[in-house]
């Protein structure tokens, strides 16, 4: 929390993040057989996707037992991360002995949410984690709109698992899961199965199924249309009821789709519409973006929404300056290293200590700020004051590691930046 503050009441912000849920298949039967390994176990895998998490710039919001929830203001670096701890953790899993291999599910979705202090609420945070309990064990599930915003940005071997009612929500829910990555050779055979029109959350989907019997139902009407014609039978009118059904596969299904839940044909696979967020829910992401310092997203948020944030807009030509700063910044810090970091002279040290002098490296994008008086600090980049963030943009500026990676005016983005957030270096 920022120190500034002194408001004793915690405020509620309402914002549109992106949502991770984590779970370990089957905890419990494991920790009561082999309970140290296991916990060891778990503590390992919250290591690797916390590390991931910050690195694809989001934020550890709680760990619940043998679960994580993590927040991203990009659907995309959610889903990025999401597959990345998949496969990290299936890599790893080849040098591990069977009972420290755990197996997780992950759901993501990206929706509104409450943010209350250290809390957060919402149907956004209650669609992951259900989705999160469809998905198969080292699976990802994610939402609809989710996979709007991912699908030209991506390249993932997802299936379509068609609507879903998802527990104490009311709308279905159309749900895409990328496979166990063991599983994604065989997958790619079942893409022309049917669609269910159930919430059972196991059988493999897809449109081109559906599409297939529509086909076969069509081809039999007019068949019998050119027999019928032919022939030259007189037969009395049938009503609508005595009509011949469908193929069974499709058509009882179907029938008692419409007539159970009164939803739209799951052949249509186009979203709903988006709905639209508030003026204040897309200031309220324009600050999350600032104060993580996410100057590249944040050009891309305001360009996108210019319209409705003109303030923000007139600020594009300094977040455009900003983000070669921060571009600069990262690769100098993923070319430092222990042994040859970004030496800062003065930093502010926490609480108002005083001031040190830090090696900081990021490699990995894992930022590490060490010193002889404090130890050595993991966290992110947007875990930095801003007065931090530019002590050492200072020093990676003026005595860059990374030689071959240039900024055009160093001096002229440390003045915006100092400007932007009111910091000043000590010296």
């Amino acid at each position: 929390m920022d120190p500034q503050l002194t408001d004793p009441q915690v405020r509620e912000a309402r914002m549109l993040a992106a949502i991770v849920f984590t779970d370990v298949v089957g905890f419990s039967k494991l920790a009561a057989q082999h309970e140290a390994r296991v916990y060891g176990a778990l503590q390992r895998d919250m290591g690797v996707m916390t590390n991931l998490c910050r690195a694809h710039g989001g934020q550890v919001l709680n760990t619940m037992g043998d679960g994580m929830l993590l927040c991203f203001t990009s659907a995309v670096d959610a889903m990025a991360c999401s597959v990345e701890i998949q496969r990290t953790l299936h890599n790893q899993s080849h040098s591990l002995p069977a009972v420290e291999i755990l197996h997780h599910r992950i759901g993501v979705h990206l929706g509104d949410v409450i943010m209350n202090g250290d809390n957060i609420f919402g149907d956004g945070v209650n669609v992951a984690a259900r989705l999160q309990s469809l998905a198969k064990p080292d699976a990802v599930c994610f939402s609809q709109t989710v996979y709007e915003v991912v699908k030209n940005k991506l390249k993932l071997d997802a299936n379509y698992l068609g609507p879903r009612q998802l527990k104490n929500l009311g709308e279905p829910v159309r749900v895409w899961q990328v496979p166990p990555i063991d599983e994604r050779a065989s997958n790619l055979g079942n893409q022309n199965d049917p669609i269910p029109v159930s919430s059972e959350p196991d059988k493999p989907v897809g449109a081109s199924g559906m599409k297939a019997a529509m086909l076969v139902a069509v081809s039999i009407v007019m068949i019998a249309a050119v027999v019928f014609g032919f022939m030259k039978i007189k037969a009395p009118k049938m009503g609508l009821d005595a009509m011949p059904s469908r193929p069974t596969a499709f058509g009882t299904a179907f029938k008692k789709h419409l007539k159970d839940q009164e939803q739209p044909d799951a052949t249509d696979t186009t979203p709903p519409a988006p709905v639209k967020p508030s003026v204040s829910a897309l200031e309220a992401q324009a600050a999350t973006l600032k104060k993580s310092y996410s100057f590249t997203k944040l050009v891309d948020f305001v360009t996108l929404n210019r319209d409705v944030l003109p303030e923000e807009a007139l600020k594009l030509e300094t977040y455009q300056t900003l983000a070669g700063l921060e571009t600069y910044l990262q690769a100098q810090g993923a070319a430092a290293s222990a042994m040859n970091p970004i030496q800062v002279t003065h930093f502010d040290t926490p609480n108002g200590a005083g001031v040190t002098s830090v090696r900081v490296y990021a490699p990995g994008g894992v930022l590490t700020v060490e010193s002889d008086t404090m130890g050595a600090r993991t966290m992110s980049w947007g875990d930095l004051t801003p007065v931090e963030y530019l002590e050492i943009a200072t020093a990676a500026v003026n005595q860059p590691i990374d030689t071959g990676t240039a900024i055009t005016d160093g001096a002229a983005a440390l003045q915006l930046f100092s400007k932007e957030y009111g910091a000043v270096v000590t010296s």
